[in-house]
């Protein structure tokens, strides 16, 4: 309130004591003293505020930009084993849940790589086995797709030596005896066995 006495508004406060000759208390002082008190404490409060702003965006962007070139390594690998290429990755994950995603990933496309490897050398044994067999050999898939004709088959048949793999079995076999025998083994039926001499020409 006003004071009077001095007139200058002024904050007061009366707290009660226990005395044997008084019974209150009073303090007071200038509403303006209070006010220089209060705009030091706003301006300090908000200069920390704002050290402590400027400190979390700088922590933010280290950690976004570490974060990025963590995604963009993890994506040159990505690209590298899309283009066929799955020698293991020398690059350090982490260990937060980025880092268990990729090395997840990461070692699926290892089990992947292996699994195709080993499939590659078993084709490559069943090739070379078939090669050096003088029976004629044809692979078909269940949709009657040519797979495999070794060497002795192509011969017989008179097929071409770069056959494309993946074309339909009656597109490249032309005799009917033949072709009848490869449609009943892929309609499940036990075809007999046929004793046959391919045409002269």
């Amino acid at each position: 309130r006003h004071s009077d006495t001095i007139n200058v508004d002024m904050l007061y406060v009366a707290v009660p004591v226990v005395h044997p000759s008084i019974a209150f208390v009073r303090v007071a002082l200038p509403v303006s003293g209070i006010r220089q008190q209060l705009e030091s404490t706003l301006f300090a409060t908000g200069a920390a505020l704002g050290i402590a702003l400027l400190s979390a965006l700088a922590i933010g962007w280290a950690f976004s930009s570490r974060i990025g070139q963590r995604v963009r390594a993890i994506a040159a690998v990505a690209t590298r084993y899309r283009a066929g290429d799955l020698s293991p990755a020398r690059l350090d994950y982490g260990e937060d849940e980025l880092g268990m995603v990729a090395r997840a990933l990461d070692n699926s496309v290892q089990v992947v790589g292996r699994q195709l490897a080993e499939q590659a050398r078993d084709r490559s044994r069943m090739e070379a086995i078939l090669a050096g067999m003088i029976e004629g050999v044809i692979v078909v898939d269940p949709q009657g797709r040519l797979q495999l004709v070794n060497d002795a088959a192509k011969r017989m048949l008179k097929l071409d030596d770069d056959l494309p793999p993946g074309r339909h079995y009656l597109e490249s076999i032309r005799h009917p005896a033949i072709a009848e025998l490869v449609g009943a083994a892929l309609s499940g039926r036990t075809p007999e066995a046929l004793e046959m001499s391919p045409p002269r020409d």
